[in-house]
């Protein structure tokens, strides 16, 4: 662990401390106060020893077996410059103690069973768990919990969210368990994460970006942040939407950057575009330029590498790209051509 203030200075007792007496898993690899931890990006493992995800991700982890028999872990990592993705499954109940990495936000999202406390509280229903900043850990699980952590930039995160015009909510600040009204302000989440950690490719600035924001939308809540702008200010905001996608349609644009140039808070412009197209401008974006890539398909596939002419409208990951457009027509790029 970590040198510097530990839950019992803070009048905090991890309940089963009083119940059994448990040491590490023998063999744990201890690590340097500090020292940076590195991992190839992506990775997934499987360990005889599930404190070795300390060596592969920015947590520091003291992970106690309580069940009998051999323990399997499972870990998958992913790493950018502004998150960090850890997916995890334990086999065997265990007493989960460490730190968060520091310098990041840290969330959590558990699987609907198997947690049995976290942090002395029974949690009930549907929701996020707050890591705080370095702030400890200390959580009981039963035999095949699952879950992901997403450590995000803390400075990153901040400035997205004042881009983003989201509320940053002090429960994203320290540790703390985020009731959801609903599962399916997660599922989304929990789906990009999956695919995240499941693919070749290494993440982007927009998938980061559409990750930390995807947090913020969810913690914050509707009920929460309500979008007070006008249907004429979601038109006219929408309208210039529109114009800064067409002049910028073969670059790399992010919808922070969008609003930036829009002058137009994320929920006003998402809820703008759904009112008009029946979905956001992220997806309106994707479906605009994989447009322009079937229309020079159609004209010129027959000179023209596919892969060419997906890279001039910003597609630089074939197998993502005939996915997208699959998805969107059907039939895969290379059969317009034949």
């Amino acid at each position: 662990m970590r040198d510097g203030p530990h839950l019992m200075q803070f009048g905090f007792r991890c309940p089963l401390e009083e119940e059994f007496t448990l040491t590490p898993l023998e063999g744990h690899p201890k690590r340097k106060s500090g020292s940076p931890v590195s991992a190839p990006d992506p990775m997934s493992t499987v360990l005889s020893d599930p404190n070795m995800i300390s060596d592969i991700s920015g947590w520091d982890l003291d992970i106690r077996q309580i069940d009998r028999g051999p323990m399997r872990a499972t870990a998958a990592v992913r790493q950018s410059a502004s998150v960090g993705i850890l997916k995890f499954n334990f086999d065997r109940r265990v007493h989960q103690t460490g730190e968060s990495p520091q310098g990041t936000i840290t969330l959590g999202i558990p699987s609907r069973t198997g947690l049995q406390s976290w942090r002395g509280k029974v949690i009930d229903g549907p929701s996020i768990l707050g890591f705080g900043d370095g702030d400890e850990l200390c959580a009981v699980s039963d035999a095949g919990f699952s879950g992901f952590t997403v450590s995000m930039s803390k400075p990153e995160t901040i400035a997205l969210a004042d881009r983003l015009q989201l509320p940053l909510q002090d429960s994203l600040l320290s540790p703390n368990a985020i009731g959801l009204q609903s599962a399916h302000r997660t599922a989304f989440l929990w789906t990009l994460l999956e695919h995240l950690v499941s693919t070749d490719s290494r993440m982007t600035a927009a998938q980061d970006q559409e990750i930390i924001a995807g947090f913020l939308e969810v913690v914050s809540g509707a009920e929460v942040y309500q979008d007070k702008s006008t249907l004429r200010q979601r038109n006219i905001a929408v309208n210039k939407a529109l114009a800064i996608m067409q002049d910028n349609l073969r670059d790399t644009l992010l919808v922070a950057e969008i609003c930036d140039m829009a002058g137009v808070s994320w929920r006003s412009l998402d809820r703008g575009f759904k009112e008009r197209f029946g979905i956001g401008p992220k997806a309106y974006l994707m479906r605009l330029k994989l447009s322009r890539v079937r229309s020079e398909l159609i004209a010129h596939g027959h000179v023209r590498k596919v892969s060419d002419i997906a890279n001039d409208w910003g597609f630089w990951h074939m197998g993502q790209f005939a996915k997208d457009y699959a998805r969107q027509y059907g039939t895969l790029p290379s059969e317009v051509v034949d």
